[in-house]
């Protein structure tokens, strides 16, 4: 599809992944009874970066491929390690990266039950 379609190159070959990724899944869903018929649009409103690289993320701007630098303002530390990066153009036009992270959870120690059989 890239040589048929020159602007495609342009965009990162997991970019063009998830899209179809997630058309299948609409489609999936119609079939299935869950959604109505997935409706096309004109423009993408986001992209996912299905492996993200902590690497691309500095202080106050992010480089991705094919996209290059982009200036932001982050909002809080990225703690984690990094899993994946959906940028998103929401109504008023104005661009944010999602950047979901793996983080480990707190340990859970078992202890003894709460509730259990009275002595008696």
């Amino acid at each position: 599809m890239k040589r048929e379609n020159p602007e495609l190159a342009t965009v990162h070959s997991q970019v063009l992944q998830d899209i179809l990724r997630r058309l299948d899944t609409s489609f999936r869903n119609f079939f299935e009874g869950r959604t109505k018929y997935p409706h096309t649009k004109r423009y993408v409103s986001s992209m996912t970066y299905p492996q993200a690289r902590p690497n691309w993320i500095r202080r106050n701007s992010m480089t991705l491929p094919k996209m290059g630098r982009l200036r932001m303002v982050k909002h809080r530390e990225v703690k984690g390690g990094v899993k994946t990066v959906t940028v998103k153009r929401y109504g008023n036009g104005e661009w944010y990266a999602i950047i979901t992270v793996e983080t480990k959870g707190p340990e859970i120690k078992e202890q003894g039950t709460l509730w259990g059989p009275t002595a008696g």
